[in-house]
């Protein structure tokens, strides 16, 4: 548990406690259903909740204080319990982590790009867990309230933070490298993710470049060498550059890779010492190989030895929905369903074709891959087209979007018999049902406010199915 001391939060927040300050405060919270006794509730605003409405609710679970603003309508005109009265919670709760960041003497670390961060934001912090006491941000936390809050979440006593750092709109990344000040830097990727909101996809790798322009000179970034847009990012960068590549010379280069049913193998060279290592990853998809280098590349910048980076990613667990395989009656479903874009499709998809668990045969459930804005209907359409390069036993779309994609399949030639158009999760279940055999392999993948997983949870609840098993 993190302490905070009372008058600092009051001299970062630029506010004013009233009616007395707490005695102490023992973490920060925006969720009352996350608060623990002691804590700082954070009344945060939007367009479809006030956190002001729940201050007595967070007093009942032993907040602490509660930071508010100051002219809200639910503030008594006496407060019994502590307020720290500000202009703004959002724009105090940044205050306060930037400040609290610059009093940590920390290796920070900042992830970011179109694909993979939360996977290798997790890889980065579990190798450097061997060496040094690391904090992370949760989960994906990567915007304007989960980095403040993750910053937060870092112990006087934690030696590395990795902090992913995400962005939906032009301008939006700054204040968050602003918060986190890192001194390593790593992109993932850059696909056509959330380009309904620039202008281009090189707009959108321009963007994620300030993680690099944030950097000291001193600091290193970590950069994927097969990257269409490689020499922009590297030129943002003021200091050293450290490479991966799967396919040309760099820093941390794949010789060799093969896939598995249960992940990728790959034998690594370390040009700096000339030293080759054998890495297994229980992740599916080559690019996942790109996603342990860019760890690693961390990891060995931070002294961690060899044989522990080995040990720790033979072990790694992805976050839920990420490639998750469940067992339903005698059908592997693989749930990849937390997110897609345009390069994580084509990725998962890849794998799935290659890799299987026995001779059933696969199966494809999709929805639509959201935020794309004017390359909607393109990029569904040239997925389409890609899935007709397989041959799968079905696919099942879902949504309307989905129809986009069962248009290219048409147009690429894929058969008819085997192209289920369904509006939504029950109809795709049922396709399913009526047409699954045993040891057949389902892959689900869409954007995650496609809610694709609803299609498992239809599925197993038909006919009293027992519930998924871990494959």
């Amino acid at each position: 548990m993190v302490r905070y001391n009372p008058e600092e939060l009051a001299r970062w927040s630029r506010g004013v406690w009233v009616p007395h300050a707490p005695v102490e405060v023992l973490g920060i919270t925006q969720d009352t259903r996350s608060l623990n006794p002691g804590a700082l509730y954070v009344a945060l605003e939007g367009e479809r909740f006030d956190g002001h409405k729940f201050i007595d609710r967070a007093f009942e679970l032993g907040a602490s204080a509660a930071l508010v603003r100051r002219d809200n309508p639910y503030l008594p005109e006496s407060p019994a319990q502590p307020m720290l009265l500000v202009e703004n919670p959002a724009d105090a709760l940044q205050a306060i982590a930037a400040a609290y960041r610059r009093q940590m003497e920390i290796s920070s670390i900042a992830v970011t790009g179109s694909v993979g961060k939360t996977t290798v934001k997790d890889l980065i912090a579990d190798l450097l867990g061997a060496r040094l006491p690391t904090a992370r941000t949760r989960g994906n936390w990567n915007n304007a309230v989960g980095v403040p809050l993750s910053v937060l979440g870092v112990r006087r006593s934690d030696e590395a933070g990795v902090f992913e750092v995400g962005m939906n709109h032009p301008g939006e990344l700054m204040p968050l490298c602003q918060i986190v000040l890192p001194n390593w830097a790593v992109i993932t990727g850059i696909g056509p993710v959330h380009i309904e909101f620039f202008d281009s996809i090189e707009g959108i790798a321009f963007e994620k470049s300030e993680v690099l322009r944030s950097l000291p000179e001193e600091g290193t970034a970590v950069l994927n060498r097969d990257c269409p847009f490689f020499e922009l990012l590297s030129a943002q960068a003021p200091g050293r550059v450290l490479t991966v590549s799967l396919t040309q010379e760099a820093d941390y280069q794949c010789l060799e890779s093969a896939i598995g049913p249960s992940g990728m193998t790959a034998l690594i060279l370390e040009r700096r010492t000339n030293e080759r290592h054998e890495i297994f990853v229980p992740l599916m998809g080559r690019h996942h190989i790109v996603n342990a280098m860019m760890a690693i590349a961390v990891a060995r910048g931070h002294e961690v030895a060899w044989h522990e980076i080995v040990e720790i990613l033979r072990r790694f667990k992805s976050a839920p929905m990420r490639w998750e395989q469940q067992i339903v009656g005698s059908v592997t479903f693989i749930n990849d369903a937390y997110n897609a874009n345009p390069l994580s499709m084509r990725a998962a998809i890849e794998a799935f074709q290659v890799v299987g668990n026995g001779p059933g045969r696969r199966w494809l459930v999709l929805g639509g891959m959201l935020e794309l804005g004017r390359y909607e209907a393109a990029e569904h359409l040239a997925l389409g087209r890609f899935l007709a390069s397989h041959a799968w036993a079905g696919i099942i779309t879902v949504g309307e979007l989905g129809e986009t994609l069962a248009e290219g399949a048409r147009e690429a030639g894929f058969r008819t018999s085997a192209l289920f158009v369904c509006e939504d999760a029950e109809q795709a279940a049922a396709v399913l049902r009526e047409r699954i055999r045993p040891g057949d392999q389902v892959l689900m993948k869409a954007s995650r406010g496609i809610r694709l997983e609803e299609v498992l949870q239809a599925y197993r609840t038909w006919g009293q199915l027992p519930a998924a098993v871990p494959a």
